[in-house]
């Protein structure tokens, strides 16, 4: 059998803040290419586009060893190394078998 593979960028540890487990210590797995591309996330002004600051596009992903060494962004999606194809190579990948 061939041994599959999935890609995630983040395990992460919280509360859990909704639902029937609420309150709930909690180990979160982000999966890589999530489709959510929220960049309106916290812009001075939603109903312009092209006034919205998206550092991940700027970031040079190079410079980088690790998901876990990029920056927090505090405008636009917040989770963008996530989903945004460039920053694949930093992804962290396990068996699923």
């Amino acid at each position: 059998m061939a041994d599959r593979q999935i890609t995630y960028s983040e395990i992460f540890y919280s509360i859990q803040g909704e639902g029937r487990y609420s309150g709930v210590p909690t180990v979160w797995l982000r999966l890589f290419g999530c489709n959510l591309t929220c960049d309106g996330f916290m812009q001075d002004n939603l109903d312009d586009p092209d006034s919205w600051r998206l550092d991940y596009k700027d970031i040079d992903v190079s410079a980088y060893a690790a998901m876990g060494d990029l920056p927090v962004f505090q405008r636009g999606c917040d989770s963008s190394y996530s989903w945004a194809k460039r920053f694949r190579p930093l992804a962290s990948k396990e068996s699923a078998d």
